[in-house]
């Protein structure tokens, strides 16, 4: 029988209470085995029972001594886990005794701060001895004790499922790191990421495995760093994680060290969508400042009150202030009062309408008269933008085709002039002659020929006057229903209602516009038949653009004559009414068609594109 054995003096480091342990002052209870392991592997006992168990004593017993070969590699896993992550685990294992006998124990493990573990664990099956005897009786632990060794073994498993649950289910890759860099835990997100199974990176690989050469130097050397200091180290940094295939994937690193260890934590997150977007968004930004760059406008950014935010000048756009003296202030405060009120109401239309709105003005700058457009859209609930253009040259050329034009249709008004003079002279011979034969029906008919072709060309000089004027001025805004009601007054008869529905609509065209209704009403009168009574005029919107819908009760246009009728020419009477409609609107890129139904009634469609219509409400329309 050995004898009885004091605990081993190993050097541990440790609270004081762990010291006292290791000095012999734990009361031996019957069957419970407490020892430590240090980082070295050196065992140190803390009671006698372990000694008396294998029969053996002495200072320099190492974990492979008293394992089994079978269990020793399970209860290292415990051991690293339980230093990584700095909370207690419960293990089974298998001890060699005297004469190679194969001890079964289980117990529980807890961390020390000295990178030790500490173990307190019993037999599977009871232990022969010693028992403390008195009067012959063998006395078992009492109840509490086991009442407690029961406690404490539900709660550290409760702890490790918690730990465990957590570690598993974070979203991210994550593993616990020796000092080594030797992988201790990795969960399945790792498994994942990296293409390895667990069984092959725990215990088995370095963390700088899946480190990419280019980074392996840099994150060397924060390892090395972390270890003096570790706020001398971002905690944070991105790296090319490599994978399983050699496939470097673009990750974030998280890693921070283990309280009161020299284990580390890390997760890693998979990067590659956000670096994508972040390319896609850099390649936006590119094409964006090309496109901003190819733009040969001054961009403003101002806010609801008028006030300049920011500006974009192409080169060689003039300005009517330097930068400096014109960003943070509103509109009221460097723009001439003449223009200040028109451009507030137009800022404040853009809000309120959450459209496109164009404004045209003029502005001397250095002495020079110069012509602008200004396009200003909301661009979001209190900010718009504006896009200035300087149009001095256009203008100036207008100007000048103007005057041209003015010259050519003074000399047209001569030449019509003439004609028609002539014309009616040739009416008046022709009736002189009519006269003058008498009856004679071959020379009758020749005359009445002639007179014909004098009013054709009486017709189509008349028509030229009122095609020349065309296009002479700049487009106008103009109020829909005062136009309707002015081109009504001298074509509709009394029995014909005519009925607005377009309120407070303004639409940007030609002057000319009044000349549109009145052909369209014309047409209607001419050819509506015996039962027109009503023509009505409403406007709709269709998406950005607007529809203005002229329709009647009359007899209609059939089918095959939808398109014919904006021909020149095609009619019964001048043959120019509806091409004279369709010429004028496509000046300012309107277009027109006929969708009614034969025998019920004629409806014309004037399609206005977004930007040419608006609603001024509270205006007189003038």
């Amino acid at each position: 029988m050995p004898e009885t054995a004091t605990p081993d003096n190993g050097e541990i480091s440790g609270n004081g209470q762990e010291r006292q342990l290791l000095q012999g002052d734990l009361p031996d209870i019957a069957g419970i085995l407490v020892f430590c392991i240090l980082p070295d592997e050196r065992v140190v006992s803390v009671n006698s029972t372990l000694v008396e168990l294998l029969a053996v004593r002495h200072a320099n017993r190492r974990l492979v001594d008293i394992l089994s070969q079978e269990s020793a590699e399970a209860f290292r896993a415990v051991m690293h886990r339980v230093r990584a992550t700095f909370e207690p685990a419960l293990f089974t294992t298998t001890l060699i005794g005297a004469e190679e006998k194969s001890i079964e124990i289980k117990g529980a493990m807890t961390p020390t701060k000295g990178e030790g573990v500490l173990c307190a664990a019993q037999q599977t099956e009871p232990l022969a001895g010693p028992a403390v005897k008195e009067e012959n009786q063998v006395f078992i632990p009492d109840e509490p004790d086991l009442i407690r060794q029961k406690k404490l073994e539900d709660e550290l498993r409760a702890s490790e499922e918690q730990y465990r649950t957590i570690f598993e289910n974070s979203g991210t890759a994550m593993v616990l790191i020796d000092d080594d860099t030797t992988i201790l835990i990795a969960n399945a997100e790792m498994e994942r990421l990296s293409g390895y199974s667990r069984e092959d990176i725990e215990g088995r690989m370095s963390w700088t495995h899946f480190i990419s050469g280019e980074d392996r130097e840099r994150m060397a050397e924060f390892h090395r760093l972390r270890k003096i200091d570790p706020s001398s180290v971002p905690k944070n940094f991105e790296f090319a994680f490599l994978r399983y295939d050699g496939v470097k994937t673009p990750a974030f690193l998280t890693i921070s060290h283990i309280p009161g260890t020299t284990q580390m934590i890390a997760s890693v997150q998979d990067i590659t969508e956000r670096k994508n977007a972040e390319k896609a968004l850099k390649k936006s930004e590119q094409e964006s400042k090309a496109l901003l760059n190819t733009i040969p406008d001054l961009i403003l950014r101002m806010d609801n009150k008028g006030i300049i935010l920011d500006f974009k000048a192409a080169p060689g756009v003039p300005l009517y202030l330097p930068p400096e003296e014109f960003l943070g202030k509103s509109l009221g405060e460097i723009m001439p009062a003449r223009l200040r009120k028109e451009l507030e109401k137009v800022i404040e239309r853009a809000f309120v309408t959450q459209r496109k709105q164009n404004y045209f003005y003029k502005l001397k700058i250095d002495s020079v008269m110069r012509y602008f457009e200004a396009r200003i859209l909301a661009s979001g609930e209190h900010e718009c933008i504006a896009l200035i253009r300087d149009s001095t040259e256009q203008r100036i050329a207008q100007i000048a085709l103007h005057e041209a034009n003015e010259k050519l249709c003074l000399l047209s008004n001569i030449t019509r002039h003439d004609i028609l003079n002539q014309v009616q002279g040739l009416l008046w011979y022709s009736a002189e002659l009519k006269e003058q034969i008498g009856y004679q029906p071959e020379l009758g008919g020749l005359v009445d020929n002639i007179v014909r072709a004098c009013v054709t060309i009486h017709h189509q000089i008349t028509f030229t006057r009122d095609y020349e004027n065309m296009g002479m001025t700049p487009p106008e805004w103009q109020r829909v229903d005062s136009i309707v009601q002015r081109a009504s007054a001298t074509i509709l008869p009394a029995n014909i209602r005519l009925v607005t529905g377009t309120g407070d609509l303004e639409i940007y065209a030609d002057v000319m516009l009044e000349r549109v209704f009145y052909n369209l009403m014309d047409n209607a009168v001419r050819y509506g038949g015996p039962g027109l009574s009503r023509i009505v005029i409403s406007f709709q919107e269709d998406g950005e653009r607007g529809v203005i819908v002229v329709t009647d009760d009359g007899t209609g246009v059939s089918p095959e004559r939808k398109e014919d009728i904006f021909n020149r020419g095609f009619g019964s009477h001048t043959g120019y009414g509806l091409f004279l409609v369709r010429e004028i609107l496509g000046l300012t890129q309107m277009k027109i068609r006929e969708t009614g139904t034969f025998n019920r009634g004629a409806r014309f469609e004037i399609f206005v594109p977004p930007g040419k219509w608006r609603r001024i409400a509270g205006r007189d329309g003038k």
